[in-house]
């Protein structure tokens, strides 16, 4: 899937390469205090609420500066760093986390994850696995 990662459009790759990293090392973090707890992995921390609302202004850096060109990190189709991203950003604007984590997802990830979900089967899994998908767990997040 070169598509994905293009091989001769090396500035391209630097921007994927830099997006992925930006979220490993920016956000990636906050996910054992935020998400993991809604999906049953882990207790909640004290600093959840805290830890959350620093989440939600990071999420609108994030999307400021690599979501402000194009539909995706890197243009108008998806690439590998969009796939790292989908996921959390998928269960981070998922109502439990607004509830118990006070993440509040900007516009802009809302619209990037219409626009993956338009663009990648892969998504599915993130609604429906028989009850292990992303949402079907976190739904479960909601009535406890």
């Amino acid at each position: 899937v070169p598509h994905l990662y293009p091989p001769a459009d090396p500035k391209r790759r630097g921007y994927i390469d830099w997006a992925m990293d930006n979220f490993a090392t920016g956000m990636y973090a906050d996910a054992p205090k935020t998400l993991y707890p809604c999906l049953g992995f882990c207790d909640f921390p004290a600093d959840t609420k805290d830890v959350g609302k620093a989440l939600s202004e990071k999420l609108g850096q994030y999307a400021d500066f690599f979501l402000k060109e194009a539909k995706f990190i890197a243009g108008d189709s998806p690439t590998i760093a969009d796939y790292k991203v989908a996921p959390f950003f998928f269960a981070w604007e998922h109502p439990v986390l607004a509830d118990r984590c006070s993440v509040l997802v900007p516009s802009r990830i809302s619209q990037f994850n219409k626009d993956f979900a338009a663009a990648s089967k892969a998504t599915g899994m993130f609604h429906s696995a028989g009850g292990f998908a992303l949402k079907e767990i976190l739904d479960k997040g909601l009535l406890a």
